[in-house]
């Protein structure tokens, strides 16, 4: 019955619900990981309650692996209950609370909570729909501490960003997220060879975690490197950067999803937006669309240009 239930969802994914019910709320709660993978949660429930016009209440970090005790530093700094319903604002309204897996046991009900962990379920299989909350999320994003980013990019550099996942992450330690350095260098060669037939200057940043050490790779490249550097900081410049090489983590995904510019996206469980560049990288070599990418180039080189004048 369930697996039927979840092929009769499936087939009516794309279908918005245009009525409202009264009082039917969603909101994300019962994690304890990190902070990406948190972040990444709430937009997935954001984008569910959008498509299906249920009302997002927030409820804040709990508890974040890797940063305890900082959970309302990270609340107030990405400041995503800004004009939201915060759950302890319904602990006076009667309402029917039910606790769900996958966003096909919502249903038509009027004075409901329903309580997720995610709905990357759903958000997965229509990626692109992430499109519809990203304006919302970014402008809370930019309001808190609009004046105190610490920005690494150059205005009149071509600016890339690298997010290689590392510290919990290696070849012996939760290795399924794990990504060699080799990839990230064929990467910078093709894109560097891409830029300098094009004659256009390169800032290359390195986000991460260890010592320059760990990235003897790079060492022929002129490289700014930011390890172990405050997350938010880092969060920001991926966001802002003029291309993202992601990695496999949720803190670089959620990232790519609020960059306007270009993605790099190396293959994983949650699934790339349509103008994402799809890496492949097999017998120690990459490949990706050539043609379609150095478009992207020019096309945002001429946008900056045109912000420039």
């Amino acid at each position: 019955m369930m697996r039927l239930q979840k092929k009769l969802y499936d087939y009516l994914l794309p279908i918005s619900r245009k009525n409202k019910f009264k009082n039917t709320y969603i909101t994300c709660s019962g994690r304890n990981d990190g902070l990406g993978a948190q972040i990444h949660s709430i937009l997935s429930v954001l984008l569910v309650a959008k498509q299906y016009n249920l009302t997002y209440v927030h409820t804040p970090f709990h508890s974040l692996d890797h940063n305890r005790g900082k959970e309302k530093f990270f609340e107030d700094i990405f400041n995503i209950g800004q004009n939201e319903i915060n759950i302890s604002e319904l602990k006076s309204v009667n309402l029917t609370i039910i606790y769900i897996k996958h966003p096909y046991q919502i249903k038509n009900r009027e004075n409901t909570l329903y309580i997720t962990q995610s709905c990357h379920q759903y958000a997965d299989k229509y990626p692109d729909q992430y499109l519809n909350v990203r304006d919302s999320f970014k402008n809370k994003f930019y309001n808190y501490f609009k004046n105190n980013y610490k920005n690494y990019n150059k205005s009149k550099s071509f600016n890339i960003a690298l997010h290689i996942r590392r510290g919990d992450v290696s070849k012996d330690k939760n290795e399924i997220r794990f990504t060699n350095n080799l990839y990230y260098l064929y990467i910078i060669k093709n894109i560097i060879k891409i830029l300098d037939s094009k004659n256009i200057e390169i800032n290359i940043h390195l986000y991460s975690q260890g010592t320059e050490c760990d990235f003897k790779e790079f060492k022929d490249f002129n490289i700014v490197y930011h390890l172990d550097e405050c997350l938010f900081t880092t969060f920001y410049n991926l966001i802002e950067s003029d291309m993202l090489v992601m990695s496999k983590s949720s803190l670089s995904y959620s990232a790519a999803l609020l960059n306007e510019n270009i993605v790099m996206y190396q293959e994983f469980w949650h699934k790339p937006l349509a103008t994402w560049n799809k890496i492949e990288f097999k017998d120690n070599d990459i490949y990706f669309d050539e043609t379609n990418l150095t478009n992207q180039i020019l096309k945002l080189l001429k946008k900056k240009k045109n912000y420039a004048n």
